[in-house]
């Protein structure tokens, strides 16, 4: 998993900032849905039940009952038997929001169903409308067909438009998703450049310092932040070669110091007149002089 993480700044902010709003958007479709489904129930539900429950009541009155010369425009229809195909799959949850209503209003019932199905424009029940609610049934996509038995006189039919608001929704938020991902990753795309680039200068400059040589300073850009860490570089890798300076000119006077008193001891020996004890004595010189020689460039490599 870590293989696919990005290793840059810039990668790591970007993808913090596409999951959160990954999930602030997910959140924002899971609260639209539930408000989509109680406007739906208000605008589809409600008034399929008040259709029903007014059918109903005209079933039961003969006076009540529409002309049936008129041509066959009703929105509910009788049938003996039960108009819905089963092979179509119910839907249990408008089911039990209609028996409520149908409760509510007092109304007898055997059985409820309802189905949600393709619009077919082919349909005798399209041919037998008016044309303008046959459109409007077409661009909301669906059809919901409700039946209910009543004990002893049928089956009322209801079929009415069905918004198919989900797959709007999932669009219209796939949409809203892309545009905030190009309007918020693409500023912080470039603050991710802005901040990691002198990072990158620095890091570069960093491993190609080497002691004793006067680089050429980092650029300061960026941020404050990033231009305050550089600014301290660049000031510690001049305390640093200044220090280095001062340890060489400090060594080359010590060494100054120390060679003196040899030079003269070396000048002093040549009046011993025993040849072994002058050769004895410069060679400890010589000695002396080459340990010096190490100790100084062991402390200048240091």
């Amino acid at each position: 998993m870590r293989r696919f993480f990005p290793k840059s700044l810039t990668g790591q902010i970007a993808l913090l900032v596409g999951i959160a709003l990954f999930i602030a958007q997910a959140i924002n479709f899971g609260l639209l849905l539930n408000e989509r489904r109680g406007a739906r129930f208000a605008q589809v539900i409600a008034p399929a039940v008040t259709r029903i429950v007014d059918a109903a009541e005209r079933a039961g009155n003969p006076e009540l009952r529409p002309d049936r010369r008129r041509p066959q425009i009703q929105r509910v229809t009788m049938s003996p038997s039960n108009p819905i195909d089963p092979r179509f799959p119910r839907e249990t949850r408008l089911e039990q929001n209609i028996r409520t209503g149908l409760t509510d209003a007092g109304v007898q019932y055997s059985q409820v169903i309802a189905v949600i199905r393709d619009v077919d424009m082919s349909q005798p029940f399209f041919k037998n409308i008016e044309p303008v609610r046959a459109e409007r049934i077409r661009r909301l996509g669906a059809e919901l067909n409700v039946a209910v038995e009543l004990p002893g006189k049928g089956w009322l039919m209801l079929r009415s438009g069905w918004p198919r608001s989900e797959r709007t929704l999932i669009w219209q938020l796939l949409a809203q998703t892309l545009i905030l991902y190009v309007v918020v990753l693409l500023p912080v795309l470039w603050a991710g450049r802005r901040i990691a680039r002198p990072l990158r200068n620095l890091a570069q400059a960093t491993l190609l310092f080497r002691p004793g040589e006067q680089p050429d300073p980092v650029e300061e850009r960026g941020p404050a932040d990033v231009r305050a860490v550089i600014s301290a570089y660049n000031a510690l890798s001049l305390r640093v070669n200044a220090m280095l300076d001062e340890k060489d000119r400090m060594l080359g006077a010590i060494g100054h110091d120390l060679r003196t008193p040899l030079m003269a001891l070396r000048v002093r020996i040549e009046s011993v007149e025993d040849d072994e004890d002058r050769n004895r004595m410069a060679d400890t010189i010589e000695e002396m002089s080459r340990t010096l020689d190490d100790i100084l460039s062991l402390a200048r490599l240091g």
